[in-house]
């Protein structure tokens, strides 16, 4: 009996573990970075090209299975929602009828008036006017105006993150919205790190001198292919030139580019903590707003969307390479 508790009791504590570590868990599939050369074939540049798409497939198909699992929850809280107004439609003595012109925006400022009325005497036995000529409200008052406001404004769809049962939930839901905005600007502001130096490497000068001079050649080259007038010695001595710029290309930028990758790769593993914690946060969030018990480890949809990128970028570790010994 004490095997099969602790055995349960493993198998839960792996699940919350693996939930919370899955972007961490295929980082730590990704294929190690390339060395800092250009000598290498075109076979093994597809093998690792393969290795990095192969996980990148899997991670895209996580990333579905999250949205698909964020749209199921959002129509979760939405049934929840509604089931909460519901129940306060009864507690307030409102009418399916009354619910219905709620939702179609049509009532006259007469028949809300008496709407509210009718909800402000179910609750306190007075009248809204009533409430109105005295001096002050009383706090049963107020908190039965505020919660006939508040069942007003999720019937009519204009409360969207009004949807918790629990009153007290407010002042732990505004704490975690203000904590989840502050991790997605930090989260934003470190990308920038990586991103200048993919956007620098794009627009060097001398990369793209290399390229044109590698173009004029190719085109110079190409206009003599099939003319027998003793221009092999010249077509020879093109190819010599543009072999050589493609090596002098790839040994100048597949090193930036390589640095770029390890400060992608830093600013990722660095942000692990913060992926994870956003993701508990946005869980916590939907549980307080629908009441509904997040999954462990929340969403981590933030994380693998960051690592998707990574390996994105990683894919053309040998962008710059133009030739091949083989060829």
């Amino acid at each position: 009996m004490q095997r099969l508790l602790f055995i349960s009791i493993y198998i839960c504590f792996t699940a919350v573990v693996s939930a919370q570590f899955v972007t961490e868990g295929y980082l730590n599939k990704a294929p190690a970075l390339p060395e800092q050369s250009c000598n290498i074939t075109f076979a093994q540049v597809e093998n690792f090209t393969s290795q990095v798409n192969s996980l990148l497939t899997q991670v895209n198909d996580a990333i579905g299975q999250m949205n698909r699992g964020s749209r199921q929850s959002a129509k979760v809280n939405e049934a929840a929602a509604k089931q909460q107004a519901a129940k306060q439609m009864a507690q307030f003595g409102m009418s399916q009828e009354d619910m219905a012109k709620i939702k179609s925006g049509k009532m006259s400022a007469e028949e809300k008036k008496a709407l509210a009325n009718k909800m402000m005497m179910q609750q306190t036995n007075i009248s809204v006017d009533e409430m109105k000529a005295t001096k002050g409200m009383t706090d049963e008052g107020k908190k039965a105006y505020s919660e006939a406001l508040t069942t007003e404004m999720m019937a009519s769809g204009q409360a969207g993150q009004i949807k918790s049962s629990a009153p007290g939930n407010a002042p732990a839901l505004a704490s975690l919205v203000q904590e989840q905005q502050q991790l997605m600007v930090t989260l934003s502001s470190r990308d920038q790190e990586f991103t200048a130096l993919y956007s620098s490497l794009e627009n060097n000068a001398e990369g793209q001198q290399m390229l044109k001079r590698i173009d004029t050649w190719k085109s110079k080259w190409s206009s003599m292919v099939g003319v027998d007038a003793g221009q092999g010695k010249q077509m020879d001595s093109l190819q010599v030139l543009i072999k050589k710029e493609e090596i002098k290309y790839c040994d100048k930028l597949t090193p930036l580019y390589r640095d770029a990758l390890r400060t992608h790769l830093a600013v990722i593993k660095s942000s692990l903590p913060d992926y994870r914690r956003l993701a508990e946060i946005t869980g916590q969030i939907e549980e307080l707003q629908a009441g509904i018990p997040a999954a462990a480890g929340g969403n981590d949809i933030t994380g693998m969307t960051a690592l998707r990128e990574y390996l994105s970028k990683l894919s053309k570790a040998y962008k710059y390479k133009l030739s091949y010994p083989e060829e």
